[in-house]
């Protein structure tokens, strides 16, 4: 699992450091309804999470949703940034309520959103960027036919922060635009071959 991949890399991280901290993880979901759903699902596994001695090994996760108070939001950020709040989950609409600096990792879990790429990307990333410019870890997961529409924002992406793709996603791409232009070059040859239909005008008096 992505999120204990991350919390193992930390603690090696913290193995020869004086001051230890946790690895701060941010969810991205597409509504409400999934952000909940996903939360659910990792306070149960969580609760579950047993270490190799047999002590608790779980995280502490919650969400931030588009339709809480400001003061459960205040509450979620002071959580994240300082106490005990491990993985925090949002739609996306809600990452403008996320405090700048508090995020280590991000998480795209569920079908990308154009507007992810245009909204939080492009903008919302640098702010998440803690004032140290710590840099984000970033991981988007992505459906390889669902996901289809958002291959040319994601490369556009890449090109931007000057990544290069892997190449499951560049042989998915190249299949992306080659369907692309398959359908484009019908849908021009279906046009061009409309009958044309001549209207005349009876200008006689």
């Amino acid at each position: 699992m992505l999120i204990e991949k991350l919390r193992n890399e930390r603690e090696r991280f913290n193995m020869n450091r004086a001051n230890k901290r946790r690895e701060r993880i941010l969810i991205v979901t597409k509504n409400s309804k999934v952000a909940t759903t996903v939360t659910m699902y990792l306070k149960q596994r969580s609760a579950k999470k047993v270490s190799a001695n047999g002590q608790k090994k779980g995280f502490s996760v919650n969400c931030i949703l588009t339709q809480d108070s400001v003061e459960n939001v205040e509450k979620r950020n002071f959580e994240f940034r300082h106490g005990s709040l491990d993985v925090l989950v949002i739609n996306w609409k809600s990452i403008n309520d996320v405090l700048r600096g508090t995020v280590d990792a991000v998480i795209i879990f569920d079908s990308a959103h154009p507007k992810y790429f245009q909204t939080m990307m492009e903008t919302e990333m640098d702010n998440l960027t803690s004032m140290n410019c710590v840099k984000l870890k970033l991981y988007i997961i992505i459906d390889q036919q669902a996901d289809k529409h958002v291959l040319p924002q994601y490369v556009k992406f890449l090109q931007k922060y000057k990544h290069q793709a892997p190449q499951w996603f560049r042989a998915q791409y190249e299949k992306y635009r080659t369907e692309f232009n398959a359908n484009l070059a019908e849908r021009k040859r279906l046009i061009s071959e409309r009958p044309l239909t001549n209207s005349s005008t009876d200008t006689s008096q």
